[in-house]
């Protein structure tokens, strides 16, 4: 979680450090402390408790053109779930992989429902159970083509589950591209970013692949590897890069300030250490409220 908020700060979305692709993570790794498990209702009510009310205002910053559109149409009769690929359940999806690193069956589960809070697409949902196979693997210090051949295991189970329920799903028909492009993965280690990107593409689903690539090696130099990913494709990437580096790594310094580094800190131990409770955590709304609204310093 601390390399996420350090990867997603280096994107620059926000002015103010991290954005919502780490809120979204904390909304989640909350959601697991309440709860143990993944409801989508009631996780979409927690994620839209950022997005504010009448009485409150948004503390979500630099938001994705999909996650804008979903909180613009929050309380109508009619929710905007994202058809197109996009890179917001992959993020989400970070706190899983660990929480669920024991258990991949349970994880492709969770993932595919937290998917499902902002989007209806295939591509996404397998995009995302990749990433968190990818910060599953890394919690047990796994690396290269073993870490990326685990990354593809991981999606074609999730490629299951989804055509197995598949008239929930958009871009079906996408399915085998997205699986064939992470199981490429594994042949490319050592390729430059541009040989990567010629490879897998630079969609969301090529950018995740690359980054996947990029960072499955044992890193010498782990900054640099968040710095190319958030050069590549903004905070979600560099926050993928970050988390995914940050799970094998452990607690480090990053070279990004940000506010709550101790926060991050503590919801990873958390999530390491499996506690379904929220004894002694800051409620998430009043924490991004006193970095988004109050004056004065904040990092």
């Amino acid at each position: 979680m601390l390399g996420l908020a350090a990867g997603d700060t280096a994107g620059g979305a926000s002015e103010l450090g991290y954005s919502s692709s780490a809120q979204q993570a904390v909304v989640v790794a909350y959601h697991l402390f309440r709860h143990g498990s993944v409801d989508r209702d009631l996780l979409v009510a927690e994620l839209a408790e950022l997005a504010g009310d009448d009485h409150q205002p948004s503390v979500l910053r630099g938001l994705s053109p999909q996650l804008r559109r979903w909180v613009e149409a929050l309380g109508s009769d009619d929710p905007v779930l994202a058809s197109e690929t996009g890179l917001d359940p992959a993020v989400r999806a970070v706190p899983l992989g660990v929480w669920y690193r024991r258990d991949p069956e349970a994880l492709v589960e969770a993932v595919l429902a937290s998917t499902r809070v902002t989007h209806l697409d295939a591509p996404s949902a397998v995009v995302a159970t990749a990433v968190a196979g990818a910060v599953a693997g890394s919690c047990f210090v796994q690396n290269g083509r073993d870490l990326l051949l685990g990354v593809w295991e991981i999606a074609v189970r999730a490629r299951k589950e989804i055509e197995a329920d598949g008239l929930l799903y958009a871009q079906l028909d996408r399915l085998d591209d997205v699986v064939s492009r992470i199981r490429q993965t594994s042949g490319l280690l050592g390729a430059s970013l541009p040989e990567l990107s010629e490879a897998l593409g630079d969609d969301p689903v090529g950018q995740v692949a690359t980054v996947l690539v990029s960072v499955a090696p044992t890193s010498t130099d782990p900054d640099r590897a968040v710095e190319e990913a958030a050069k590549l494709g903004g905070s979600p990437l560099g926050a993928i890069a970050g988390a995914i580096l940050g799970a094998r790594l452990g607690m480090r310094r990053w070279p990004w300030r940000f506010p709550n580094d101790s926060w991050f800190a503590a919801i990873g131990e958390r999530l390491v250490e499996g506690r379904a409770d929220l004894v002694d955590l800051p409620i998430p709304y009043a924490v991004e409220q006193r970095i988004t609204h109050s004056p004065g310093p904040r990092l």
